[in-house]
């Protein structure tokens, strides 16, 4: 990589970059598990192909499909090798995110001595794990979007349903999710008049979302779509 690409890729890093560190504790593991995150996203993979050619990794499109109205987004992720070296190269030319990838390239030592343990059938040594856990906090403390890490709790929180006899913690609009969907998203109990995609036949529904008549008629018109997407 030349001085010039160093020094663009660490605008790139410190702007639509991604570094950080995860930690996964399950009831199948007595210790903690931990990964790190490499990434640069961004919705133009022309882009992010060239970026690949400088420094490896993987392009995954990682937006819903439910999305609408949106351009597809993607992300380069680097593995643990990809990762270093990227970093070895454009550390001295961070500015946001120098903390960041101080953080990160010590996490790599320290994962390096914990792999070492456990190839040759040792426990991970305790300090280890404290070293882990304390850049695991670090990198967290850095990457906290709020403005203290003790978020103080909201009047909302701890509210149920509003609804008679449901149980469930609220979601929005005094609603939890389930009855969310029911009465603010599809429109509530009150019966809607439609007209079916399939037949054109005109029928009433509970679902002011629905499009046909009956299950037949919606079985058909995917069969429709399927057909004609195969020729």
């Amino acid at each position: 990589m030349t001085p010039e690409q160093a020094a663009y890729l660490a605008g790139v890093v410190d702007g639509e970059g991604h570094l950080g560190i995860k930690r996964v504790q399950t009831p199948h593991y007595q210790v903690p598990r931990f990964s790190f995150a490499a990434t640069i996203t961004n919705t133009n993979d022309g882009w992010l192909k060239e970026l690949q050619s400088w420094i490896g990794g993987r392009i995954y499109r990682t937006d819903s499909v439910k999305r609408r109205n949106r351009r597809p987004c993607y992300d380069l992720r680097l593995t643990g090798g990809e990762a270093r070296i990227m970093l070895a190269y454009v550390q001295p030319h961070l500015r946001l995110k120098r903390r960041h990838a101080q953080v990160l390239l010590r996490y790599f030592e320290v994962a390096a001595r914990r792999r070492l343990m456990n190839g040759a059938n040792q426990k991970t040594d305790s300090s280890v794990l404290a070293e882990l856990e304390a850049l695991y906090s670090e990198m967290k403390s850095i990457n906290l979007r709020g403005l203290a890490q003790d978020w103080p709790k909201t009047p909302r929180q701890g509210l149920l349903c509003r609804l008679d006899g449901c149980g469930r913690a609220h979601f929005a609009r005094g609603y939890c999710k389930q009855h969310y969907k029911k009465y603010i998203e599809r429109g509530g109990p009150s019966w809607h008049e439609r007209a079916c995609k399939q037949c054109g036949k005109p029928f009433v529904s509970k679902r002011s979302d629905a499009e046909f008549c009956s299950q037949e008629c919606g079985d058909r018109q995917r069969y429709d779509e399927k057909r004609k997407a195969a020729l």
